[in-house]
């Protein structure tokens, strides 16, 4: 069929001129892809250091590795190949800061002091009164 062959070169034709062919060719912009995560990521990091709160922080950790796995996969899926190349394909050293950057928040977490107790403290231990002896002394 001569109609067949000239719709699947145009698609063949249009999928090799754009470096990496997606899902969809649609291109996600900026704020919509990886940024949006760890903006959010980061967020929460300066919400956890202020408040001081060990799960907000190893939870900006989470969000951060597990990003960055999903963006691996996805650069996999684009590139062929999961290598690092000074040419341009494949991964980047962007990708490893992130990974350093997930570790290095969950490691923070776990050296991280938690909130200070507010109840009631202990007293410290006392002597006995003494109670005067037979002879008012």
């Amino acid at each position: 069929m001569p109609g067949t062959t000239a719709v699947s070169d145009a698609t063949t034709a249009s999928r090799s001129s754009s470096p990496r062919p997606g899902i969809t060719d649609h291109r996600a912009t900026l704020l919509g892809s990886i940024l949006l995560p760890y903006l959010f990521a980061a967020v929460l990091t300066l919400c956890a250091v202020l408040l001081r709160s060990r799960l907000l922080m190893a939870l900006a950790g989470i969000i951060v590795l597990g990003f960055s796995i999903l963006w691996t996969v996805r650069q996999g899926q684009a590139a062929g190949s999961l290598t690092v190349g000074g040419d341009g394909r494949g991964l980047g050293d962007g990708l490893a800061n992130a990974f350093g950057a997930g570790a290095l928040i969950l490691l923070g977490a776990a050296v991280m002091r938690g909130r200070p107790t507010h109840g009631p403290h202990p007293l410290p231990p006392t002597t006995p009164p003494t109670a005067p002896d037979a002879y008012g002394s």
